[in-house]
This record gives structure tokens, C-alpha cells and sequence, in this order.
């Protein structure tokens, strides 16, 4: 048995050291413990990244990033009336050009303006 338990030590001696893991070995009253570490990795992190997605964008998108380079400070109400279609047409163009980064708020909700990033 114990012949079987040096054998099997061994292997592990060498597997642990083969494939470069740090380790303690600690022989006590009880029998034996190994304490393993684990491998710490460190990358390099940017906070510029960009993500190529890919979206569609339809006519009426277009249409309200057009008016709002022209004009920043329009209303929902007010491209939705140049445009001819509801307001919430228009908030989810809003929506989803602000989450394309083509757009983003500044400012509050009731005095802010949009601005255009692309």
C-alpha cells in the first residue's frame, strides 16, 4: 500500500512540475496536504474598444439623424411632425441610434439636446 501511495506521489510530483504548477508539500501527524496555486493572467485591457455591429438602419432613422444635425434641440414632436410619423416612431429611432453610439443626450430630459456622433 504504501509502495502504491510513493508511486502515485511521484506521478504527481512530476505532472505538477511538468506542467510548470506551483504547489507546497506538507507532511504531517495525519498524512500529507498540497496547496495549489492557481496561475494569475494579467491582460491588457483598453478602454477604447470598439464593437463592429451590425445594424440596419431604415429611412426614417436617416431622416432623424438629417434633422437632428441640423437641429439638436428638436423635440420628439417636432421631427416626428417633419417626418410624418408618431412619436414613439420616432423614440425608437431614437433609441436605436443612441444605441448604434450615432447619437447621445446631453443634458436632462426637458432642457438636453441631442448630439450627433457620426
Amino acid at each position: 500500500m504504501l509502495k502504491c501511495l510513493e508511486a502515485d506521489l511521484k506521478k504527481y510530483f512530476l505532472y505538477v512540475k511538468k506542467k510548470n504548477i506551483k504547489f507546497d508539500y506538507e507532511s504531517n501527524t495525519d498524512g500529507f496536504s498540497f496547496t495549489f496555486y492557481r496561475n494569475v493572467v494579467t491582460l491588457n485591457v483598453t478602454n477604447n474598444v470598439t464593437l463592429n455591429t451590425s445594424i440596419k438602419l431604415t429611412t426614417n432613422d436617416f431622416k432623424v439623424l438629417s434633422l437632428l444635425k441640423n437641429n439638436a434641440n428638436q423635440t420628439r414632436e417636432q421631427l416626428a411632425s417633419q417626418i410624418g410619423v408618431d412619436k414613439r416612431t420616432v423614440q425608437r429611432c431614437l433609441d436605436k441610434l443612441a444605441a448604434a453610439n450615432f447619437i447621445a443626450r446631453i443634458g436632462s430630459k426637458k432642457t438636453g439636446y441631442w448630439e450627433v456622433l457620426k
